[in-house]
């Protein structure tokens, strides 16, 4: 399962782009249809319509269990997984002889010096390889959603955040109800903030080493050379100061988006529905670093 980090490109290099529309919060009918992981941590209420349009969808082991209760009836049936991964020893027997007769198909892997989501993620691969699923490659626009990746034993969360990185060729989105991170593998990156459901709360967490070359546009806490790392900067609870952040980086850095809570996004002050035009994402309509604020 292990691959090398990917090293990126350099601040004069292509960007990536991220950006969470409505569809994904549930807001529109359009499908998602983008593959989806569940964790054994609460879902995420909001990532139903995701998962209902996912291909494919794919629960990591005790993730059925959590599945399966908050489901009943018809949509208990109409929402399984396509696919149950991990060693299968937090899956309750029930769980399993009840997907199963709907025809889920079980991927067990008894290895255990991967942990569920990797197991996921890989097989998740194997389904890109094979022509079954679409590829989410890093400079793409397509994503893996993980439901109920944050949460629970710290230990739990370390793991999934190092998958994130030894999978960082892949854009991955680990979801839960109050915040929403993916990792920044080095190059250019340009966040658009979706603000019917995002509040302009976020963070940058350095995940692999310390760096002095980290730069940012759009903060109202800019990094421009300071010491990112533990032990040094870590930038959390920064904030947009409008709705797009551009972020150039020489490690991988975790970024995390707060989300408005339920009550905030039905307020009837709410922002009106947020469109992209995706020209306009991919030729300006965004402030770029200049090229002296670039250097190490």
């Amino acid at each position: 399962f292990f691959r090398p980090l990917t090293s990126g490109m350099g601040p004069d290099g292509p960007c990536t782009h991220h950006h969470l529309d409505d569809a994904f919060y549930g807001c529109s009918e359009q499908p998602v249809g983008l593959p989806h992981i569940l964790l054994n941590q609460a879902r995420t209420p909001f990532l139903g319509h995701a998962w209902r349009t996912a291909n494919p969808r794919v629960c990591a082991d005790g993730g059925a269990n959590r599945l399966f209760a908050s489901t009943t009836g018809a949509c208990r049936a109409a929402e399984r997984p396509d696919f149950i991964c991990g060693d299968l020893d937090s899956i309750s027997r029930e769980v399993l002889t009840h997907y199963q007769n709907l025809g889920a198909k079980l991927c067990p892997s008894k290895d255990q010096e991967f942990n569920d989501l990797e197991k996921a993620l890989e097989f998740i691969r194997e389904l890109v390889a094979d022509g079954k699923c679409e590829p989410c490659g890093a400079q793409g626009s397509r994503f893996v959603i993980v439901d109920a990746g944050l949460g629970g034993r710290m230990d739990h969360q370390a793991a999934n955040l190092n998958a994130l990185i030894l999978n960082s060729d892949m854009k991955i989105a680990l979801c839960s109800p109050s915040c929403i991170c993916f990792v920044l593998p080095p190059g250019r990156h340009v966040i658009r903030r979706n603000p019917r459901h995002e509040t302009r709360k976020c963070g940058i967490v350095p995940l692999t080493g310390s760096s002095e070359c980290v730069r940012s546009k759009g903060l109202r806490w800019e990094l421009d050379g300071q010491r990112l790392g533990f032990g040094h900067v870590v930038s959390s609870s920064n904030e947009f100061t409008g709705n797009t952040v551009e972020v150039v980086t020489d490690i991988h850095l975790l970024w995390s988006n707060v989300l408005l809570t339920e009550e905030e996004r039905e307020s009837p002050v709410a922002t009106p529905p947020h469109r992209v035009n995706p020209d306009a994402m991919q030729n300006g309509d965004v402030v770029h670093l200049l090229p002296e604020a670039t250097g190490a």
